[in-house]
Formats: structure tokens, sequence, C-alpha cells
């Protein structure tokens, strides 16, 4: 799409005037892959039917004022549906996702909420050990808890209020172990990398999040979410 819509809420109200943001695209769209530079000009992206796997990137920004201080605000963004043939994940072709950050500007004014800088990556290898890198940082400087979180749909839409709900896993998966994996699943909190080693070739859906903390009065002030789906080949 050529934009993207955002819904902005909080508990202490909207924004004044429109609730929702359609967001032009700054940068893309992107052709990505993890190939050698042999093949980048064949993958899928470029080559319908090629089976040499790419993937398409946009980056849309806007700007949105927000109209006074609350503890919560929430910039979310949903899309349906799913792929099909996902396998950690009860009846994924008709789930939606569903992600927000969270941003208190009642603490600082002027605080900037997380984000993740590494791309993430969609393709692993089989019975090879993964590391699924996020890159938390913070341009404040705050203190930053990232952990795995469970992949989400809209739960419920009401005016500007858009919420999220977990979606269950399919059986054998939960939250601790959320791929087929001979080792245990981890995230580091520090790095947000996580470490297991996939052993089912499918698709899988994880889910990331990255609290934070303001380093003077330990107050959560922000958090972000990321959703992802990668393919075990």
């Amino acid at each position: 799409p050529t934009t993207g819509g955002v819904s902005i809420s909080s508990s202490c109200g909207g924004p004044v005037g429109n609730c929702s943001l359609n967001m032009p695209t700054v940068v893309g769209p992107d052709t990505l892959d993890q190939l050698c530079d042999t093949f980048k000009s064949i993958n899928s992206c470029r080559v319908p039917g090629s089976i040499y796997p790419g993937f398409i990137r946009r980056i849309y920004v806007d700007t949105v004022t927000l109209p006074f201080a609350c503890t919560d605000w929430k910039f979310s963004w949903n899309s349906c549906c799913r792929n099909g043939g996902i396998l950690n994940l009860q009846g994924a072709s008709g789930d939606g996702m569903y992600i927000e950050c969270m941003l208190n500007n009642s603490v600082k004014w002027n605080n900037s909420s997380p984000r993740f800088l590494i791309d993430p990556i969609p393709y692993l290898c089989i019975d090879q050990p993964a590391f699924f890198l996020n890159g938390p940082y913070d341009p404040n400087n705050d203190s930053l808890v990232a952990y795995n979180s469970q992949p989400e749909q809209v739960g419920t839409s009401s005016g500007c209020v858009t919420t999220g709900t977990p979606i269950n896993y399919a059986a054998t998966f939960s939250l601790t172990a959320p791929i087929a994996s001979t080792t245990s699943y981890a995230v580091n909190p520090n790095t947000g990398t996580a470490t297991f080693t996939p052993n089912t070739l499918g698709k899988y859906v994880l889910g990331f999040r990255c609290d934070e903390y303001d380093v003077a009065s330990g107050n959560l002030i922000g958090y972000i979410m990321r959703d992802v789906q990668v393919s075990v080949l």
C-alpha cells in the first residue's frame, strides 16, 4: 500500500480532530533478501516464481501533534489477514495482525519511544543454531528491557480506541516455545536477540516487545512491539 493507517488513542482522550493517520511512504518499496550477490537480481520479488526468496520493505512517516500530556498514548496498526500454513498459531489464515507502541509524555515531554534497529530476518536454516537479531535502541538512553511476546490481532475497535488480543498458539507451541526447536527458546533482555535451533520446516510467527523505563524515576514511559513471520527452510 502507498499509505499506512495508524490509530491514536489514550486514557486521557484522543487527539483533537481525526484519531487516525494515513501516513505516506517515504522510503520504498525496497526489495530486500538474504541472498548472495549472484542471486539478488533474480529473487522472488524481482522475478515472480523464482525459487530465491525476497521481500519488500516500506517505511511510512508522518507528524501528529498530541494535544496534552498523558501516561499512555498508543499508536496502533493492524492488517488482515495472515498467510495460510502458519504452524504455531491457531487458525492463522483467518487472523489479522496487530501491533502498537506506547508513549508516556507526562514524565518527559520530549521522550522518544524505543525502536528496533535491525531488519527482521525472515529465513532460517533447519537444524542450525539461529540468532534472531532485533537491536533495541532508545535515542534518550533510557533503560530498555526486551522480551518475547504473543502475536496479536484486533480485539476491539470503538471510535478512536483499537485494542489487540493475543492469538492462541497451536498445540505444542506456547509463549516460551513459539517455534519447533531442539534447544530452549530465549530472548536476551539487553540485546533482544532470540536464540533457538529450528528443527521443523514451515512458517512461524514470532512476537517481541521492548519496554522503556525512565532512568531517574523507574516509570514505564514507552514500549514497542514487533511481529514477524519466519520460514524454516
